[in-house]
C-alpha cells in the first residue's frame, strides 16, 4: 500500500505540473491527496505496532518530522527551479523511494 501511494502521489504530481486545464490539475492534485493518503496512516500504524513505550513517541515524530521538512525542501527547491519543473524534480526521489521499499526484505507484494 505505501508503494503504491509514493509513486501514485509522485506521478500524479508531475501530471499536474504538466497539465493544461483546470481539470488535469484538480484530477492530478486528488490523486495526490489518495496517494499520500494511502501512506500517511499506514506508515504511522506500522510505527505504532513496531515500536512501544518512549521508542513509540519519538519513532513516529521523526516520522512526521519528516513530511514537514519534505515540504521544506519542496518550497525551497521550488524556489531555485521554478515550477513547473520542481514538481517534475522533486517526482523522481518519490519513485526512488518507492522502489527501495518495494525491495525491503518481508516487503513482496
Amino acid at each position: 500500500m505505501i508503494v503504491v501511494g509514493v509513486v501514485l502521489a509522485s506521478l500524479a504530481g508531475a501530471a499536474g505540473a504538466l497539465g493544461h486545464s483546470y481539470w488535469e490539475l484538480a484530477a492530478s492534485r486528488a490523486c495526490v491527496g489518495l496517494g499520500t493518503a494511502a501512506v500517511v496512516p499506514v506508515a504511522n500504524s506500522i510505527l505504532g505496532e513496531i515500536f512501544e513505550g518512549p521508542l513509540k513517541a519519538s519513532r513516529l515524530s521523526i516520522f512526521n518530522l519528516g513530511l514537514f521538512l519534505g515540504g521544506v525542501i519542496g518550497f525551497a527547491t521550488g524556489i531555485a527551479l521554478g515550477f513547473p519543473a520542481v514538481v517534475v524534480t522533486l517526482a523522481a526521489p518519490g519513485i526512488a523511494l518507492a522502489v527501495w521499499i518495494a525491495v525491503l526484505p518481508g516487503c513482496a507484494a
